[in-house]
């Protein structure tokens, strides 16, 4: 059976075989180039989580057979349920739960709504096919998989554990029904419907829910608004100040902003919000200095016999400024590339597991916009802007996109920190010893 789904840039269906599964293909329609999903996630787990790989969603429910319908289905990985609007259903899924990347299929996309399904359609959530429902002997994560793969091996997609996957579930829920479970001849499965929105797209104002959670993280349900929602800087349509709100999640809670960047986004808007923030930061110190100049300089003219051009002053001021904002735009870009490059060799060097090195340079780029907003804050202190933000949104990063253990993480940035000045102080001592 062929692999079909439909073209991120013009939405028309492309078909592949399952043997293109994984490779790269072009839409016959407007030769975009697009990574085929693959059907399979044995095997894949690592790469669908990092983007390399996209997972094919082949089940999907639709609420209604209107232009904004939603979409509801479940993570093809760790079995979250999501939902996504019908509209967007040609774009790439982000799994809020275990950060697998995902399309719909064409059959998902086309599906019947629920109003067609008859005079007493079931409910949604009893649409969805029954998943095998069990615990990580590792790390106590609860797992859920396809039935099909009942007696074959498996990776946890929360700590990378290889085991055997049970023939029926072992997880029971509060809300099951053991008669109707008894009548089925199976385990219960989880239900409750999830409304993450992995679009960062505005859905219904109910709670989002976890389909599977670790029983020792213990973590409360996250509000429907900004907990669940993309970093507003990387999304298309956002009702309010992209760049004001983005800052202000990353200043006061930096592991929900990096945890919610688009792993598939171009490193294009991270660079935009790092030139806007240094742009902005010194602009700000400008405005602040100006009349503390001022003062200066009318105190000095009192203690001095001569009179000031003061024209003259502040032209010189004024080209100063401009020179110290474009020097300042070009330190920030060669920091983003150097401590990219430092940070992720950290990573390697802690033994973690990180991502591409271009969601690293992101990171990075936020870190270095974050420090440019808050010149004008660190001017009087010197350099606290770089003691502060550096070192903590680094390791917020760290954990939050890359998945690496707090321990790891400071290690990396350590790492990333002490790197760059063996290299410097090592070429200066074979310089000029």
């Amino acid at each position: 059976m062929a692999i079909e789904f439909l073209c991120k840039t013009c939405r028309e269906p492309i078909q592949a075989p399952d043997s293109a599964a994984g490779k790269q293909g072009k839409c016959s329609h407007c030769d975009t180039v697009m990574g085929i999903p693959v059907r399979d996630f044995q095997g894949n787990e690592d790469q669908i989580r990092t983007g390399e790989l996209q997972f094919l969603i082949s089940t999907a429910v639709r609420d209604s057979a209107e232009s904004d319908a939603t979409l509801r289905f479940q993570c093809g990985l760790c079995s979250k349920r999501l939902q996504v609007p019908a509209a967007q259903s040609h774009k790439k899924v982000v799994c809020s739960e275990c950060r697998a990347v995902m399309r719909l299929s064409v059959d998902c996309i086309n599906s019947e709504p629920i109003s067609n399904a008859g005079d007493n359609p079931l409910p949604a959530d009893d649409l969805i096919p029954e998943k095998i429902e069990f615990q990580c002997d590792n790390c106590n994560s609860i797992v859920a998989v396809p039935q099909e793969f009942a007696g074959k091996q498996g990776k946890c997609p929360y700590c990378d554990q290889v085991m055997v996957i049970p023939e029926y579930s072992s997880v029971r829920r509060f809300r099951d029904d053991p008669l109707s479970s008894l009548a089925a001849g199976t385990m219960p499965n989880a239900a409750g419907p999830g409304s993450y929105d992995p679009l960062g797209l505005p859905t219904s104002n109910t709670i989002p829910t976890t389909a599977g959670g670790s029983s020792h993280s213990h973590r409360s349900t996250p509000k429907q608004f900004d907990e669940s929602m993309v970093l507003p800087w990387e999304q298309e349509e956002y009702d309010g100040k992209r760049f004001w709100d983005s800052s202000k999640v990353l200043l006061f809670s930096p592991s929900r902003a990096f945890g919610s960047m688009k792993f598939d986004e171009s490193t294009t808007k991270a660079i935009g919000y790092s030139t806007k923030g240094h742009l902005i930061g010194w602009l700000l110190t400008v405005l602040t200095a100006i009349p503390w100049i001022a003062f200066l300089l009318m105190a000095a003219e009192q203690a001095s016999d001569e009179q000031f051009d003061y024209p003259k002053i502040y032209t010189w001021i004024g080209i100063g400024a401009g020179a110290w904002i474009v020097g300042s735009q070009l330190l920030s870009l060669a920091f983003v590339f150097i401590f990219t490059t430092t940070f992720h060799g950290g990573l390697l060097i802690t033994g973690s597991s990180p991502r591409e090195i271009d969601v690293t340079f992101r990171i990075t780029a936020y870190i270095s916009g974050v420090m440019g907003l808050t010149t004008v804050l660190s001017l009087p202190i010197a350099m606290i802007s770089s003691i502060i933000w550096i070192p903590a949104l680094a390791y917020h990063g760290a954990v939050a996109v890359h998945k690496t253990p707090p321990p790891q993480a400071f290690l990396a940035v350590i790492a990333a920190i002490i790197l760059p000045i063996l290299i410097i102080g090592g070429f200066y001592l074979v310089m000029f010893s």
